[in-house]
């Protein structure tokens, strides 16, 4: 209902979907408290409440689509954790140009909004590969709880595990943001590109299928995992 009203409202060339909370992965994330009419209809629904379920979100974005006449969200981004997978990324091409989306967990601070739509209020022509990737190159580094000196005081106080590592001093905004992008990950996804990829994929499990067990599980073993 949403997206229906704001594209009907404020019409514009290009239609960014950013949905920021908690993710799960290819189930879905967005956790809903205040409805419980999904959770005890699916298997999935009964071990994990309710959700915004991936089935239900491929759902909605289609429903907008035809309820607007939009051929196509420019790009999806998904402001949580855990949905950079090709299931995810799979649901999304039918109906988007570009997502972005994080394989590992997200830090609290979630996106740089200020940082990629200064860029985007400066270029509001940008395609939704380059937004992409100014929402890629800003995470972190450019969050203004980082870059604005008492917001950063007032993180690294309030608990933040990344206070012990600097001690009773205040580090720099570099110094915080490269703490930080150790362990984070954000990706721009052509979502174009993403049927070949899923026929690569397929035939890579074919293969797999007559090779060797033993060396399949083994490399199952050591892959990384998020």
């Amino acid at each position: 209902d949403f997206c229906t009203w704001a594209i009907k409202t404020f019409p514009a060339d290009k239609v960014v979907l950013i949905m920021s909370d908690h993710g799960m992965g290819w189930p879905g994330g967005w956790s809903d408290p205040s409805h419980q009419a999904r959770s005890a209809s699916t298997a999935l629904g009964q071990a994990l409440g309710n959700q915004l379920f991936l089935d239900e979100l491929e759902g909605a974005l289609q429903t907008v689509r035809t309820q607007t006449g939009l051929d196509k969200f420019e790009l999806v981004g998904l402001d949580a954790c855990l949905m950079g997978q090709l299931e995810v990324f799979s649901a999304l091409a039918p109906h988007a140009r570009y997502a972005v989306a994080s394989e590992e967990t997200e830090p609290g601070l979630g996106w740089a909004y200020t940082g990629f739509l200064q860029a985007l209020q400066r270029d509001p022509g940008m395609s939704g590969g380059e937004l992409g990737q100014y929402v890629v190159q800003s995470y972190v580094k450019d969050d203004q709880r980082i870059v604005d000196e008492q917001a950063r005081a007032e993180l690294l106080t309030q608990g933040s595990p990344m206070s012990s590592l600097f001690g009773y001093s205040i580090p720099s905004s570099d110094e915080v943001a490269s703490q930080m992008e150790r362990s984070v990950t954000l990706s721009a996804i052509d979502l174009s590109k993403v049927p070949t990829l899923v026929g690569s994929l397929n035939q890579l499990c074919a293969v797999m299928q007559g090779a060797n067990q033993r060396n399949v599980a083994q490399a199952r073993s050591y892959a990384q995992s998020f």
